[in-house]
């Protein structure tokens, strides 16, 4: 009995383990065989979600600290002498609010509490400088005039209340506003109160 070398012999096809050569799919797929696809160790897929993890933790607070400085850049040389900010001043003080919208938002569960924190230090902060900053607006102080301590506040103050000053530009008049730390107050509550009812959103509720 001859057996005929075109037929083909039957074989069991065992899953290739590491990368599969190109000849063999080739010809895998011409015999219409299944092709063992390499599959990604759990250890690759554990390191992606841990960098997509840290890239969402880092971003949010990266852009806060982005739209502080263009906004207090933008704001810093009006603000010391009282002018009303203008239009890319307000669009920097608008971006600067939404960035911490946006990092109140975007932190996640086990980070809220540290997110609240960081809101009231910061926020304190902004209060008591646009607070500071409407008693020395125009004051000619000098660092170098026997002024030194005034001149240091004033800075400081500046800078704190610089992001900010833009969205006076909204409600305030020609003049530099006097109510400029309660603007700066009612936008603090108004994030804070974004940020706890996240934060009863998120809770567990507990069944009684």
């Amino acid at each position: 009995m001859s057996v005929s070398l075109d037929e083909p012999i039957p074989s069991r096809w065992r899953p290739l383990r590491g990368p599969v050569p190109r000849r063999v799919l080739i010809d895998a797929a011409v015999a219409g065989a299944p092709v063992a696809t390499p599959v990604l160790p759990k250890s690759a897929h554990r390191g992606a979600a841990e960098a997509t993890r840290s890239l969402r933790r880092w971003l949010p607070p990266a852009l806060v600290l982005g739209c502080v400085i263009f906004a207090g850049a933008e704001n810093a040389g009006v603000i010391s002498t009282g002018q009303r900010p203008g239009e890319l001043g307000v669009v920097a003080s608008l971006l600067f609010l939404a960035s911490w919208v946006g990092y109140l938002a975007a932190s996640p569960d086990p980070h809220r509490h540290a997110a609240l924190r960081r809101l009231n230090a910061c926020w304190a902060a902004i209060i008591a400088g646009s607070a500071l900053t409407a008693s020395v607006v125009g004051a000619q102080l000098s660092l170098t005039g026997g002024q030194f301590t005034e001149a240091a506040l004033a800075m400081i103050s500046f800078l704190l209340a610089a992001p900010l000053y833009g969205l006076t530009g909204l409600v305030g008049g020609a003049k530099f506003p006097l109510g400029m730390a309660g603007l700066a107050l009612a936008c603090y509550l108004a994030l804070l109160a974004f940020e706890v009812a996240r934060l009863h959103a998120g809770a567990p509720r507990v069944r009684g």
